[in-house]
Order: structure tokens, then sequence, then C-alpha cells
């Protein structure tokens, strides 16, 4: 069957499993979580018939604790899409990158205006 792994993962994509794969099986495939994925939310789409009807169901799985999920949610269907989202940190580090390098530029400008000023 065809599924989809995206997100903080280290080899995301499109992946053909065995029918018997299961959610923890096809993070492995894709080479596990990268250092800053959020584990505690990972997002299951899925798409299911209800009164002839096509729809996307979603469901937000904490694989950090696997005790809490039924089987039969980590049990994957054709065409599920697992997102795995980034922790908070991941901002909060681009922000400090910005900010450096920000502070960086303003530290050698100011270094240019006091040397040409002497």
């Amino acid at each position: 069957m065809l599924v989809n792994v995206w997100g903080y993962v280290q080899k995301p994509g499109r992946y053909e499993v065995p029918s018997s794969t299961d959610l923890i099986q096809l993070i492995s495939y894709a080479g596990g979580p990268t250092e800053y994925a959020d584990m505690q939310e990972v997002q299951l789409t899925r798409t299911v018939r209800v009164d002839k009807k096509i729809t996307k169901k979603k469901y937000l799985l904490n694989i950090e604790n696997l005790e809490s999920i039924n089987d039969d949610d980590l049990r994957l269907h054709p065409g599920d899409t697992i997102f795995i989202d980034s922790t908070g940190w991941v901002g909060t580090r681009d922000a400090l990158i910005i900010v450096t390098a920000v502070a960086f530029v303003v530290t050698a400008v100011s270094q240019v205006i006091i040397a040409t000023n002497m």
C-alpha cells in the first residue's frame, strides 16, 4: 500500500509498504524522527467513507506515550498521510540565529563608523 510521511523525519516522502505496516514501522522506514521532531503530536490524516461520502479524518497521536494509543490507531491504511511537526524550540532557535546575525552586523558597522570618525 502507498502511504506518506512528511515533516521532521530523516527521509520524508511517499512509501510503498506491506499492508501489515504500522505507524512506528513507517517512521522507522523514513529514518526516524529528526532532532526537533514533536513526537507528542503526530498527525495522521486518513480518507474515510461515511454514508457513501468520502471525507478526511485527522488523528493526533502521542508517540512518546504508546501505552495510551489503541493498536488500531497505529495500524496504517492505504493513502494515510503522517505529518510530524517540529517542537517549539525550532522557532526559538531560528529567532536566536537571526538576532545573533543582526547583532554581528550592527557591531561591525559601529566599529567602521567609530574607526572612520577618529
